[in-house]
């Protein structure tokens, strides 16, 4: 008795078709990892961030910036539009960012304006802080803040006095 589906009359062609098809059943498929962030194969992550619309994807990141982008994309798709989006789009990307809205600055700014500040010895260690990040940062901003709302952005590093 043979395991075969296919009936008595058929054709070379389709019990070769049959007997390749047998065998990648065997091939191991780890469906559990194609949807973590953190154990997709590194090949497969763009396809993971276009499935989960991340807004700002850029292939010169490091893996473990595209990974934490991804992880954090759905906690910023739900808060899209705060500044808490802002903040948290940004951190993803390891450069995380103070921002002061135009009623907490002094005097208070334009209404709908935000400054923001991305400290460099804040960043992750594998960030490096060049144009490039700062063309991201601004990428990032603009896909995730509300359209009404207008920011300047720069750049800085904390240092403690002596």
């Amino acid at each position: 008795m043979t395991d075969s589906l296919l009936p008595p009359n058929a054709t070379d062609l389709e019990r070769r078709a049959e007997s390749v098809t047998a065998r990648l059943g065997t091939v191991p498929v780890p469906v559990d990892t194609l949807f973590d962030p953190y154990r997709c194969p590194a090949p497969l992550l763009p396809w993971l961030a276009w499935a989960l619309s991340v807004d700002k994807w850029n292939s010169a990141w490091p893996e473990s910036i595209k990974r934490s982008v991804i992880a954090k994309s759905v906690g910023v798709h739900v808060k899209k539009g705060t500044v808490g989006a802002v903040k948290r789009a940004l951190a993803s990307m390891g450069t995380p960012l103070d921002i002061l809205q135009w009623w907490q600055m002094t005097p208070p700014g334009p209404h709908g304006t935000h400054q923001m500040t991305l400290w460099q010895n804040d960043a992750e260690p594998e960030v490096i802080f060049d144009g490039a990040l700062f063309d991201d940062a601004i990428d990032m901003i603009e896909t995730t803040k509300r359209k009404s709302q207008h920011f300047t952005l720069r750049a800085g590093h904390r240092s403690e006095a002596a």
